[in-house]
């Protein structure tokens, strides 16, 4: 990986940082070797232990990373050089300042406290800090029941951090006077108001009040300071997943562009019109090193939003650098994975390799089964439409079983087992009874692995304040009941797309947890021996050859600068792959991958949009496929909803965080490849499977109907086919059904324009009676389905645009 600033009005470069990694992947050394003018040499070095948690993190003055560290070879224009430890469980039980005056040395101390006697094991309740000459202070941490952080040290003083019933911040008085960059006042207060999705909306604090609008937009209020009694406005450009931009003033003036690290955190930001550079440094942690410059807009540690509190917000928890932790409890725990088990732990301590940008954690090493755990899990929580609202954090432990919170704050209940899941989806009914349905984001989703093949796959359980106590009771009955009858867990039910296979002892199934999102650079899979015969179950079967909208001329589409993951494991720029370059090439049923070359890159004008996977942008057409792992099937981007499951390159299950919006895009250049061999790719950082070519096969076809009013109403928000009234007709080409619409429905005015909608079929799965021959309304043929024989239909794609673009990526 390598990462430049290289300006046409400067001789040589300014920025020029290149990682070096080990063979596990870990990032050794990030050196910045700029050949400008007045820039200086940035290199750091990182050693690990042997659960691949930081140890050692210093600037050599040297460049190289060989020698032993010391506080005399250290250079660079922030030096430093820091060492860390850690227990068995990943808490960070000391820190270790190097310098020339002398080490400072923070010992910290977990569970319960003088201050907080109830505190928790994993809850740091105080930092003992002892300076060079001898001095030592102690500042102590308390929590509430729930885990959440309610006292923290702020600079001189103490803040109070006050929670609403959703589990966020709602609220921070603070004392004392802050640090660099934080609150002066001796005594001050922020407060947050979130949406329903937890999405922060609004935030107050002694300088005044923002508001975080759509498209990174911010305005903010000001009543106090130099800037008292008016309103401002900042806005951040992204691009290919990055924050390339940021304005806080009218004309080019007013812009300055970032460059970023491979976790997103800005490393030098450049003035438009003054061409002035500002370099920020960062330790691994995210803490500031070096002087502490004025930056424009007020964003850090991975390019979130840093607040006046000396908290950084990132997703759904806050995050306080200074210690390296987050102030409240995951909501997701990962019990394969021990590391992960430290409730408050940043990228399991390991902030140079991986990162946390939702708060968290992104899914690793998930298993294939995952995939239909997924999918029943999505059908149940669909089938039942409970209204999913988070609000109480719930951990099953001692079970293999995993809750997943794709929205922020929300956290619901998982089961486990058969039988024992209709006595719980049972639980629930009784519950919600006479409550009104609704749909909000997909906040939660759970998936349970069954052990030697005789568990359910997935079972999802949702949790929200109006589920009664007889729910609650029902759901720890049912973990105590498969516990009791699994004394030890076999073999996990599959294994990962890297072919991993974990144990899991004393639990029912293996949890499909998940772990930090890797920014380094994966081992070259090898070529897979062959190809699953094994004809897959309805409703798309076969991932080579069902596709969404598009031509295969390329219509599905990417911004330039997107990157795709290459076969070295490196990432390069679609604009810059060239015909006979490999790629990595995955089969999402199978799991196997394998370099594959690519034999066409087309290039065309298109709509972009922007498309956010586990806080990635990605920007995309609107069309393009990528494999949905909850409706196991490749699904056009606006068909994806925010929660819904994509797959990454290692594995990794991820949420879609941002839905693309129709109303909102760029027209510009658009690229597209066509791959040997599986015709799919891993595009952005996080690699999200993708597939670029191909038709759909003998055995699939697919099928259209134009749809208005409630019909149109029915399928955008349960994107399921429904059919009380009777049978349903569809054709098979979109100018059939585009011709049996404008007949049908020429007697409707009143209803509007119809809206095209595309699903997929296996044609073997066709009733024999359903097909209809050629007709005048339905040119080419069709099929008439009742509302028993639409379950054998896929996944309804709404098609942007009426008729225009038919065809297929």
């Amino acid at each position: 990986m390598r990462i430049g600033l290289d300006r046409e009005r400067v001789n040589g470069t300014e920025l020029d940082v290149r990682y070096g990694y080990d063979v596990a992947g870990n990032i050794l050394s990030a050196k910045d070797d700029p050949t400008a003018a007045g820039t200086a040499d940035d290199n750091q070095c990182f050693t690990y232990d042997a659960l691949r948690r930081l140890t050692s993190a210093w600037t050599p003055s040297t460049g190289s990373c060989s020698a032993a560290p010391s506080t005399r070879a250290l250079g660079g224009p922030a030096a430093y050089w820091t060492d860390y430890a850690y227990d068995t469980v990943g808490n960070r039980t000391s820190m270790t300042s190097h310098r020339a005056s002398g080490d400072v040395t923070a010992a910290y101390t977990y569970g319960p406290s003088t201050a907080d006697p109830d505190a928790g094991v994993h809850a740091l309740t105080g930092v003992a800090t002892t300076t060079a000459g001898g001095a030592s202070t102690t500042a102590s941490y308390v929590y509430d029941a729930a885990g959440n952080t309610v006292n923290r040290p702020f600079g001189t003083g103490t803040q109070v951090l006050g929670w609403d019933g959703e589990g966020r911040l709602a609220q921070i008085v603070t004392s004392g006077t802050g640090g660099a960059g934080e609150n002066q006042l001796t005594a001050g207060e922020a407060s947050f108001v979130y949406s329903a999705d937890g999405e922060r909306l609004v935030r107050k604090d002694a300088s005044g009040t923002t508001l975080y609008l759509p498209g990174g937009q911010e305005l903010t209020n000001h009543t106090a300071g130099s800037a008292a009694g008016t309103t401002t406005a900042t806005r951040y450009y992204g691009f290919g997943g990055q924050t390339v931009a940021v304005r806080d003033g009218r004309g080019l003036g007013g812009v300055s562009s970032l460059v970023n690290d491979v976790h997103g955190t800005a490393l030098a930001v450049v003035h438009n019109t003054k061409y002035t550079l500002t370099r920020n440094f960062a330790d691994p942690f995210g803490g500031r090193r070096g002087e502490v410059l004025d930056t424009p807009g007020d964003r850090g540690f991975l390019g979130k939003v840093e607040d006046t509190t000396g908290l950084t917000s990132v997703g759904a928890r806050y995050y306080d650098s200074g210690v390296g932790r987050f102030v409240s409890v995951d909501p997701v725990m990962d019990l394969g994975d021990p590391q992960q088990w430290s409730a408050y732990t940043y990228a399991n301590n390991n902030p140079v390799t991986w990162s946390d940008p939702t708060g968290l954690l992104s899914w690793k090493g998930a298993w294939s089964g995952i995939k239909k755990g997924a999918s029943a899990a999505g059908k149940w929580i669909s089938k039942n439409k409970a209204e999913i609202i988070g609000g109480v954090v719930g951990t099953v432990v001692g079970v293999g079983c995993a809750v997943f919170t794709a929205g922020l704050g929300s956290v619901a209940c998982a089961v486990a087992g058969g039988a024992l899941a209709g006595a719980i989806t049972n639980a629930v009914r009784q519950s919600s009874s006479g409550k009104p349905f609704s749909w909000r984001s997909f906040a939660t989703e759970t998936v349970i692995g069954g052990v030697f093949g005789a568990v359910v796959l997935g079972v999802g359980a949702v949790a929200s304040r109006w589920i009664a106590p007889v729910a609650n009771r029902a759901v720890q009955g049912a973990v105590s009941a498969v516990r009791a009858s699994t004394s030890r867990g076999g073999q996990a039910v599959a294994s990962s797309a890297r072919g991993t296979v974990s144990q899991s002892r004393n639990s029912a199934a293996q949890v499909a947890g998940t772990k930090p999102i890797p920014a380094n650079k994966p081992k070259p899979p090898t070529a897979p021996s062959g190809t699953s015969n094994a004809r897959p179950t309805a409703p798309v079967k076969n991932p080579q050859t069902a596709h969404t909208k598009g031509q295969t001329t390329g219509q599905c589409s990417f911004a330039g600068a997107t990157p795709v993951l290459m076969a070295s494991g490196e990432h390069k720029a679609i604009e810059d792959i060239e015909v006979g370059d490999q790629v990595i090439a995955t089969d999402p049923l199978t799991a196997k991958q394998a370099a594959m070359p690519v034999t066409h890159v087309w290039v065309h004008e298109d709509d972009l949009f922007e498309f956010e996977v586990n806080g990635e942008l990605i920007v995309t057409t609107e069309d393009h496929p990528f494999w949905s792992v909850t409706d196991q099937t490749w699904e056009g981007t606006q068909s994806l909803g925010r929660g819904e499951l994509v797959l990454g390159a290692d594995g990794n299950v991820l949420p879609v965080t941002r839905p693309v919006d129709l109303r909102a895009h760029e027209r510009g250049s658009a690229y597209n490849l066509t791959v040997a061999g599986a015709h799919s790719d891993h595009v952005g950082l996080t690699g999200v499977l993708v597939h670029n070519s191909g038709r759909p096969g003998p055995e699939d076809a697919y099928l259209w109907r134009a749809v208005t009013g409630a019909e149109l109403s029915d399928i955008s928000s349960t994107r399921q086919w429904h059919s009380p009234q009777g049978v349903k007709y569809f054709a098979f080409s979109e100018a059939s059904a585009a011709e049996y619409a404008r007949r049908a429905y020429s007697a409707y005015p009143h209803e509007g324009a119809y809206t095209m909608i595309r699903t997929t079929v296996r044609m073997s799965d066709l009733p024999d009676d359903a097909r209809m021959a050629y007709t005048t309304d339905v040119k080419g043929g069709g099929v008439a389905l009742s509302n028993d024989q639409l379950k054998v239909l896929g996944r309804p794609s709404i098609m942007p645009g009426g008729i225009q673009g038919a065809g297929v990526c």
